[in-house]
């Protein structure tokens, strides 16, 4: 009879009071299997009752176990020590904010019982996200392929795509790992988990990974946000640690012995594809970086990359990763890029076509032409490709008069025009079919009879049910989720069909949107709303607002005509309407509500009132908004927009200077009234700079810094606006 397979966890614990009790309890309701189970618990210094209630539990599971301490030392010493003390032929390292589902050992032991323990290096479990300040389960996850066919075991080497980037919701040989000295790296505080796989892997003969579909670890975005993870910008080593101390030498060792494997070329383009996007993000840009520091981040990325092979980063699939960003890290590596020049036609309109291109170094020679004759551009810029300050590849924007087919020639040569997003010609005939062969060689799936997958979905079906008239019923458990969604679709239907009634398309029809914020007014928004409502009774004006705030109730008292952001009537206004207006160009704004309410494309266009100073960098926003056209107040905001190197996509044919209607307004109300002009902070200059400007023209502020206060805004606005054809 065989021995029971003996699995240890090693959980290193600091100041997780609140979340151990959902640790035990997904522990004492792990179901029976032929496995026993040792848990080690390390307290790195915890000021809070972690070590009682960890000894207390201990007290009463019928699991072995034994808590260690020690002062606070980090994450990995503590995932060391407890190493050292465990037993099992298995150890894992789930977080101690984590949690487990109740199959997770059992299905991991009967799998490996079915494939053969000596078969296996690594058990990979199925990560379910848990959004705790939503209280709600997302089975998505990046890496979630692997358990599309079941619980299969995949050799690394022939399927490099099955990479394993958690040592959380892994299991790994203790022997090995002992052996071959495999630690955690200490005093290493970002991207240590993927670092210790890799080296784990690297240690063995053979890389076979079982991914065990049943296993569920349930990973928990905290609602505080006061993780590890969250703490990035505390924390020097997610920018510069995480590759100097981490990746480069692992990667210089791999490339010594033979060559960077693909799985290792894997794992570090799955970690940059996470890392290079978060620059597009408003909340976790890099702005408390220096320049010389934004330049070390380049410089080391770009280090490890010399390691990988160009094809490796050309054919990734592992996730998506968009062609703008392989070209960058080919050019950070040093590769001239694939083709002369990338090059895609981004929109079109009845009026013009927008063309972008990507180069390095200098710009080549170019040249547009239309059907007849050659093609003279609205506007074109060089915009600076925004990550880390990077100067080693550019993007070129160009708008054309729209008449029919343009042709691009870039150096003497024609370029062909990718729709929408660069396009990347791969180097290998691969795809999802090598992907499929792959595991058809060498995965083993879990025996089933015909009739479970059709078992499996029935139930699912059913649960998703319940979950959407009894979402209490499911609100502690991934199936919640489901019952949202299915909640969605039917409400998406709903929308649709009660938009075609004729009162909706009565009372909507050519509607003219205004907004300020989603939760506020008070803006240029507002501001330009009473001028067109008061000014021109043919147009059918709504303000959109959250009810319930402040704002709605005084814009209401005044006599507004309001639709509450969210709502149905919100839904309907949006497929009805000719134009939006508002101060603020976020998601909230200009993606209000997915694209399948719409019936057929999105009516509207958008027009953003720029309402910010310049000195403060608004391209993350701007540039990911579909904005036709952009006002601003000054002409220094403009330039400072669209001039060659800024990193807005935006260029002068669609930005223009009208003064601001929030002014306007503003100096309406003043006593004595506001002069035609005033002053205003330049955005765009030093304060040398600055300085001079103001000398040059008498100790006063150059024109162009003034800001336009004459009343007159809302006119050059509907100007700009019928210019550009958007009513």
């Amino acid at each position: 009879m065989n021995m029971p397979i003996t699995f240890s966890i090693v959980v290193p614990v600091f100041n997780s009071e609140p979340y151990l009790p959902d640790l035990f309890d997904s522990l004492d309701r792990q179901s029976l299997g032929d496995y026993s189970l040792e848990c080690v618990f390390v307290d790195d210094g915890s000021t809070d009752k972690s070590q009682t209630l960890i000894r207390d539990w201990l007290e009463r599971t019928e699991h072995a176990g034994v808590v260690l301490v020690q002062e606070n030392r980090g994450v990995s010493s503590a995932r060391n020590r407890g190493l050292e003390t465990a037993s099992g032929d298995w150890v894992g390292f789930p977080d101690s904010d984590d949690f487990l589902g109740p199959n997770y050992f059992s299905s991991i032991a009967r799998s490996l019982r079915s494939v053969g323990e000596d078969r296996t290096d690594l058990v990979s479990s199925n990560v379910i996200r848990y959004f705790e300040a939503a209280n709600t389960y997302d089975r998505r996850h990046n890496l979630s392929y692997k358990f599309r066919s079941g619980t299969v075991l995949v050799d690394l080497d022939e399927a490099p795509e099955f990479i394993q980037t958690q040592a959380a919701s892994a299991m790994f040989r203790r022997k090995p790992l002992l052996d071959n000295s495999v630690r955690f790296i200490t005093g290493l505080h970002a991207a240590e988990d993927a670092l210790f796989v890799a080296n784990y892997l690297r240690s063995l003969p053979s890389r076979r990974i079982l991914c065990v579909a049943e296993a569920e670890y349930i990973y928990r975005k905290r609602a505080a946000a006061n993780s590890a993870v969250d703490r990035f910008r505390e924390n020097p080593d997610f920018y510069f640690g995480r590759f100097r101390d981490g990746y480069l030498p692992l990667l210089e060792q791999a490339h010594q012995s033979t060559s960077v494997p693909d799985w290792l070329a894997n794992l570090y383009l799955y970690d940059l594809r996470w890392f290079f996007p978060r620059e597009q993000s408003v909340i976790d840009k890099a702005r408390h970086l220096d320049e010389d520091e934004k330049a070390e981040v380049i410089e080391l990325v770009g280090a490890c990359l010399r390691h990988i092979e160009e094809r490796t980063i050309v054919n990734y699939r592992v996730t998506s990763l968009s062609a703008e960003l392989r070209y960058l890290f080919l050019a950070l590596k040093g590769s001239a890029l694939l083709s002369d020049h990338p090059a895609k036609v981004v929109s079109m309109d009845s009026r013009c076509v927008e063309i972008r291109y990507l180069f390095m170094g200098e710009a080549p020679e170019e040249r547009l032409d239309g059907p007849a004759s050659a093609l003279t551009p609205f506007a074109a810029k060089t915009r600076q490709l925004d990550y880390f300050s990077q100067d080693v590849l550019k993007e070129r924007v160009i708008r054309v008069p729209r008449a029919g087919t343009v042709t691009l020639t870039l150096g003497g040569r024609e370029t062909p025009l990718a729709s929408g997003e660069y396009e990347i010609p791969r180097t290998d005939a691969v795809g999802q079919a090598l992907l499929k062969h792959a595991l058809l060689d060498c995965a083993e799936s879990q025996p089933t009879s015909p009739a479970q997958p059709f078992a499996r979905r029935l139930k699912a079906r059913l649960r998703r049910e319940i979950a959407f008239w009894m979402p209490a019923k499911f609100a502690n458990t991934p199936d919640f989720q489901a019952g949202m969604d299915l909640r969605e679709r039917r409400h998406t239907a709903f929308v649709r069909l009660t938009a075609r009634r004729t009162a909706v398309g009565r009372r909507f029809l050519n509607a003219w949107v205004f907004m300020d914020g989603v939760e506020s007014a008070n803006g240029s928004g507002e501001a330009f709303y009473w001028q067109v409502r008061d000014g021109f009774n043919d147009v059918n004006a709504w303000f959109v607002i959250r009810e319930g705030t402040s704002d709605w109730s005084r814009l209401s008292a005044r006599g507004a005509k309001l639709v509450a952001y969210g709502s149905v009537a919100h839904k309907h206004l949006l497929s009805y309407a000719r134009i939006v207006f508002s101060s603020e160009a976020g998601p909230g704004i200009v993606e209000p509500m997915p694209s399948r309410y719409y019936t057929g494309s999105r009516p509207w266009r958008f027009v953003c009132l720029h309402d910010h100073q310049t000195r403060e960098d608004w391209s993350i926003v701007y540039n990911h908004a579909p904005i036709d056209l952009l006002v601003t107040a000054t002409a220094d905001e403009r330039d400072a927009i669209v001039h060659d190197g800024s990193p807005y996509t935006l260029t002068e044919d669609s930005v223009r200077v009208t003064g601001s209607p929030k002014v306007d307004a503003l100096g309406a109300l003043a006593e004595p009234p506001m002069k035609r002009s005033r002053p205003v902070l330049l955005g765009s200059e030093t304060g040398e700079q600055t300085a001079t400007l103001k000398r040059a023209h008498g100790e006063q502020e150059p024109p162009s810094a003034r800001l336009i206060a004459d009343g007159r805004s809302c006119e050059r606005i509907l100007a700009a606006v019928r210019e550009l054809q958007l009513i």
